[in-house]
C-alpha cells in the first residue's frame, strides 16, 4: 500500500490533511480528507473515496477528489502508476480471499478437548 501526504490549501483551515494513495488489497486507489485530531489524537475522516473493493481503479478519481482540497504534486500520477505497477492488485476481493482461507484452514479443533494427550499432538 501506498500512502501521500498532502498538506491542505491555507485557505481550507478545517482540513487537516489529504492523503492519496494506492491500496492493492482494495485493488483501488485512494484519497481521504482529515481534519483536527479529536479528543484521543486521531484526525477525523471528513471525506474518502477508493474504500471499496476496486472503486477507482484509475489514479485520475483520486487525484480529482484531492486536487481541491490540496497542492497536488507534478509526479503524483506516475508515483501511483508505480506504486499500482509495483504492488498489483490482488485477484479477488478480500473478504473472499479471507472466506477463501478459512474455509481451507484444517486446524484441529478437537487439541483442546479434555480427553487429548497432554501434549496436544494432532490426531488420526
Amino acid at each position: 500500500m501506498s500512502r501521500y501526504s498532502l498538506r491542505p490549501h491555507h485557505y481550507l483551515p478545517q482540513l487537516y490533511e489529504i492523503a492519496i494513495g494506492w491500496d492493492p488489497a482494495l485493488a483501488t486507489f485512494f484519497a481521504c480528507a482529515y481534519g483536527p485530531p479529536d479528543e484521543t489524537g486521531d484526525p477525523v475522516v471528513i471525506r474518502n473515496i477508493g474504500m471499496t473493493w476496486r472503486e477507482h481503479p484509475h489514479p485520475e478519481a483520486a487525484i480529482a477528489f484531492a486536487r481541491p482540497l490540496a497542492r497536488i504534486p507534478s509526479d503524483i500520477f506516475r508515483k501511483l502508476t508505480l506504486d499500482a505497477r509495483r504492488n498489483p492488485p490482488r485477484d479477488n476481493p478480500p473478504s473472499e480471499t479471507l472466506s477463501a482461507l478459512t474455509a481451507t484452514n484444517h486446524l484441529d479443533q478437537r487439541k483442546d478437548d479434555p480427553n487429548a494427550d497432554r501434549l496436544n499432538q494432532a490426531r488420526p
